[in-house]
């Protein structure tokens, strides 16, 4: 009887598949089923078939992402990440991604992912990342530097205060000292206007990421308001150095020093006389930039005029004397008088027709100083029947009486005729009762 089993199994089939449940039957060599069971699965342990491996940048901040490779197994294994910093493992780093911090920094960062099922575990670790501190950012550097225009100004100028171009800032300010007050809040819209004079600094600080920066100081000064200079509008007859386009020149190479000749000033004020040489007298030589200097006898014309007296006239001349030799010509009303240097005295000098006999009129009891600057004012006052002068050493204003007829009149006007001084600014008014010989000697200086 077990041999006819026997015969009778060789036609059986079996079905076996690892990790699955399979149904056997057995059957005979007719087909009949003698048997029919179910097997018990084979397990297998997970194999890694793919290592892990993480990507991502290296400075802290940085996001490292894990591609957490792939294992083989039965049944299928799962996977769990931990990131390591070098074997420590990090707390709560579990995640597909991980971001560097600074505690990365110059650490080795990995990722160990953990493959399980029933059968057993395998693990497999990353390669690694070393984590590195970012770039230190740049402190704040100005690509344009601030400024101050102008540097030297006068009380009430406008003043730009620039702050300048700056890279890796992200506020910029600038501190205004003057005289140790700050004046920052005087500053709008880039401009101040100083009130004050003296010496100040403007100071620029930037800040940024990278840290603060401050420019050097910055230096300037304000200068006191300048006085204003004479209103030529209360002139007859106004002229000076100072505005070089009233002054005519040519080149004279028979000149010495500079070869160069003044033919003519346009003078201001009211009447609008110009000064030119005389044709007889010609070689009028300009050698210095403040002023005329003539050579002896030679010197500039009105030509014929008629100013009448009226109530008076003033006359300044301001100059700086070269030489204390003979009477040297400042300034010369014909008809009525002049301002002079005699030998070695500074005189008004009025004809004794004019002033009651009066004579030479001393404005210094002193010698004259070579290269001192000096002022020589004259009033002709018929109001009040006196000529008055100026004492150019004192400035005392002194007085003598005159007798100063109605019909009195400049008939030409003289500038020149000295070797002995450079002549600067010379001025001619009508006396009133506003207009005195001290007030014309105030706006004469106002400037100078």
């Amino acid at each position: 009887m077990l041999a006819d089993f026997i015969a009778r199994f060789t036609a059986a089939y079996i079905v076996d598949k690892a990790g699955a449940s399979q149904q056997v039957d057995f059957r005979d060599h007719l087909g009949d089923s003698l048997l029919t069971g179910e097997t018990t699965p084979v397990m297998v342990a997970p194999t890694i078939t793919t290592q892990p491996s993480i990507t991502g940048g290296t400075t802290t901040g940085s996001v490292l992402t894990l591609n957490e490779g792939a294992a083989s197994g039965t049944s299928a294994p799962t996977g769990a990440i931990q990131w390591l910093r070098r074997t420590t493992a990090i707390s709560g780093a579990t995640g597909a991604t991980y971001t560097l911090v600074s505690g990365d920094v110059g650490q080795a960062i990995s990722a160990r992912v953990t493959w399980t099922n029933s059968a057993g575990s395998v693990q497999a670790t990353s390669n690694a990342i070393t984590g590195q501190a970012p770039a230190a950012t740049p402190a704040p550097a100005a690509t344009t530097a601030p400024s101050i225009n102008p540097a030297s100004a006068t009380v009430g100028d406008s003043v730009t205060l620039t702050l300048g171009i700056w890279s890796n800032a992200s506020s910029v300010s600038g501190v205004l000292m003057q005289g140790g007050v700050d004046r920052t809040s005087e500053i709008v819209d880039q401009v101040w206007s100083p009130g004050v004079s003296g010496a100040y600094t403007w100071t620029v600080t930037a800040t940024g990421p990278g840290g603060t920066t401050t420019h050097p100081a910055i230096n300037g000064t304000v200068g006191a308001t300048a006085p204003a200079g004479p209103d030529a509008a209360n002139y007859l007859l106004y002229a000076d150095n100072d505005t070089p386009q009233t002054v005519v020149t040519e080149a004279d190479t028979a000149i010495s020093p500079n070869g160069t000749r003044v033919t003519a000033v346009q003078s201001e004020g009211t009447l609008g006389i110009p000064l030119a040489q005389s044709a007889t007298n010609t070689n009028v030589v300009m050698d210095h930039a403040t002023g005329w200097d003539f050579q002896v006898g030679k010197y500039l014309t009105s030509g014929a005029v008629n100013i009448p007296i009226e109530d008076g006239l003033i006359a300044l001349a301001e100059f700086t004397v070269e030489g204390t030799g003979g009477t040297q010509r400042i300034l010369d009303l014909i008809g009525l008088g002049a301002l002079r240097i005699a030998t070695a005295t500074m005189q008004s000098y009025v004809p004794s027709a004019t002033n009651g006999g009066a004579g030479n009129l001393n404005n210094a009891a002193g010698t004259a100083v070579v290269g001192t600057k000096y002022l020589l004012a004259l009033e002709l006052d018929r109001v009040n029947q006196r000529v008055r002068y100026r004492d150019a050493v004192t400035g005392e204003i002194k007085s003598v009486a005159a007798s100063l007829a109605d019909t009195l009149a400049v008939t030409e006007i003289q500038v020149g005729g000295s070797s002995s001084a450079i002549i600067h600014k010379i001025g001619l008014r009508r006396r009133t009762s506003a207009t005195t010989l001290e007030e014309s000697i105030a706006d004469f200086l106002a400037g100078a």
